[in-house]
């Protein structure tokens, strides 16, 4: 499967799994990928091709000024960095970071691939598969930083995936996440997102 090249500019990646997101009758089938050094340019060629006005019109224009630094965090480089597509077009990217007693998720994001129109749990099928790469290590906890000023209620749909609050500030909330809570969480959504990851043979 290719993905689809920005400006002639080919994605080398390696494949981590596929996802189906399953609501109202509705499935919603996604690919999932591990940026590689490779991908530089890519990355730097994608970031560049993200019209958030165009996609998204009509939003406040500090809304368009955070959705982008978090686009520039997540796709400035290709570190511990898993990409999301659908029909081969990229819409989302989580980029984390492990650290030695516990995960810290230093970006999420999403954004359309047709004009005015989100994908449904493309953030939660990108946390779903952080779950499954963080429940091959022996740590306990997952950490992330949330901006409080979203137009997507972003901090509500962390707390759904099982993340509780314990900090921060006026502009950003502190949240983590244990394991036994993780646990839970994709016991409570095993029948919404599924999860089939590529073999390793």
């Amino acid at each position: 499967m290719h993905i689809q090249k920005v400006n002639n500019t080919s994605f080398k990646m390696n494949r981590l799994a596929s996802a189906e997101a399953r609501f109202k009758q509705t499935v919603n089938k996604f690919e999932l990928y591990r940026i590689t050094p490779e991908d530089k340019d890519y990355l730097s060629k994608l970031l560049q091709s993200i019209k958030l006005k165009e996609l998204m019109p009509n939003l406040k224009p500090e809304y368009y000024f955070l959705w982008q630094r978090i686009l520039e965090k997540v796709l400035s480089t290709y570190n511990e960095t898993i990409l999301l597509t659908k029909d081969n077009i990229p819409c989302g990217g989580l980029k984390y970071r492990k650290n030695s007693n516990h995960y810290e998720i230093l970006g999420r994001v999403t954004w359309p691939i047709e004009q005015g129109k989100r994908e449904p749990f493309a953030g939660k099928v990108l946390t779903m598969q952080l779950f499954k790469i963080f429940m091959q290590d022996n740590l306990n906890m997952i950490r992330t930083c949330v901006v409080r000023n979203s137009p997507f209620g972003t901090i509500s749909k962390v707390r759904d995936m099982g993340f509780s609050s314990y900090g921060g500030d006026n502009f950003n909330e502190l949240m983590c996440i244990t394991r036994a809570r993780i646990e839970k969480a994709m016991e409570k959504f095993k029948d919404i997102i599924v999860i089939e990851e590529e073999s390793q043979q």
